[in-house]
């Protein structure tokens, strides 16, 4: 019997996660091959007793990339499944997301797994609530899941019936995150969030950030340059673009940071609380007002705009904590029609949900 395991990682998190579970796995026995989610040959997966799939939740969900991989899956006739997710604060949707799109391919779930795993975002400051994670605690948790997964894949290789399982339901804290998941459709996520573009007097044409795209959504050498065609919104470019070439206005989308973050905030501290989470940072150097992508220019030593807030921006930022942050991120991409000319007060925002 042998298991395989794919991934899809952006910043090391989830392959770390993907590593421990295969530990595990290997410990009770199974042989565990590691598969980078662009490179598996889905032909081969009926040739193993167990598969596993992870990502990152990216938005309160899975993104598209990972979704398409599964949707794309051929009719699996029972074949035994597990999933896992790595992610900032919390994982919201996105285990019952894969866990559903796995029975509607006919699969048997055997397990699903969370885990914390350090995030970053251009317009958010860094260090991030989570990072330092995963931890030896996520580690120690995530090979003790895969020693479940490999009991049961023995048990159900034995003969015994094994049900699929249903991901826990969100805690309280979290169950917020049902009234938002429409506004991160990636229609509205495009309208929401700043789009990126290429300056050709920094850019050196290295190729990285075409290289490190999970979607092929950048090509620096056509003309104009394409970016962000398609896009999961993982701003990976932006942040590691070494010559800073690939950038946006991220003034609006800075506004939220602070409310969002003391959302945050809560879940994991209601998870300190319980011992499943120990902060690795010291929560003052948080500084929303130097967010990564200022960091990073300064690093540079190039030039950037100061991104101080004014009046306008700090007002917005108190209505996020006052009116919530749906209406917030409501009026947010209300406020870049109207900059941009795209609102129309007839339909307002109906064309993006």
């Amino acid at each position: 019997m042998k298991c395989a395991i794919i991934y899809f990682s952006q910043t090391g998190g989830t392959k770390k996660v993907a590593q421990a579970i295969a530990t595990g796995i290997q410990a009770a026995g199974l042989p565990v091959d590691l598969f980078e989610m662009h490179t598996i040959d889905t032909t081969l997966l009926a040739s193993y007793d167990v598969i596993g799939i992870g990502s990152p939740v990216f938005y309160y969900q899975i993104p598209f990339n990972v979704t398409d991989f599964i949707n794309a899956l051929p009719a699996q006739n029972g074949a035994l499944w597990f999933a896992f997710v790595s992610h900032g604060t919390i994982p919201a949707t996105a285990l019952q997301s894969i866990t559903l799109s796995l029975k509607n391919k006919a699969a048997t779930v055997l397990g699903c797994h969370h885990c914390y795993a350090d995030g970053r975002l251009p317009y958010y400051p860094y260090p991030t609530l989570t990072t330092g994670h995963p931890d030896t605690l996520d580690l120690e948790e995530s090979t003790e899941f895969g020693k479940s997964i490999a009991r049961l894949t023995l048990r159900a290789r034995a003969g015994e019936d094994i049900p699929s399982v249903q991901p826990a339901p969100l805690p309280k804290e979290e169950r917020w995150v049902f009234k938002e998941l429409d506004l991160y459709q990636p229609k509205t996520l495009r309208a929401m969030l700043p789009p990126l573009h290429i300056d050709a007097n920094r850019c050196t044409t290295c190729g990285i950030c075409a290289k490190i795209c999970p979607v092929g959504g950048i090509d620096p050498l056509s003309n104009p340059p394409r970016i962000q065609s398609p896009c999961i919104f993982c701003f990976r470019c932006s942040m590691d673009c070494p010559s800073g070439a690939i950038s946006g206005d991220y003034a609006l989308a800075m506004v939220v940071t602070p409310a969002s973050t003391a959302r945050h905030k809560k879940s994991v501290d209601a998870a300190r609380t319980e011992g499943r989470f120990t902060y690795h940072i010291n929560l003052n150097d948080i500084q929303y007002d130097t967010p990564l992508f200022v960091q990073q220019d300064i690093k540079r030593k190039g030039p950037f705009k100061n991104y101080r807030l004014n009046g306008a921006f700090k007002a917005m930022r108190y209505a996020a904590h006052r009116l919530g942050m749906r209406d917030a991120i409501v009026w947010m991409v209300r406020i870049k029609l109207m900059v941009t000319g795209q609102w129309n007060r007839r339909t307002d925002l109906k064309n993006y949900y």
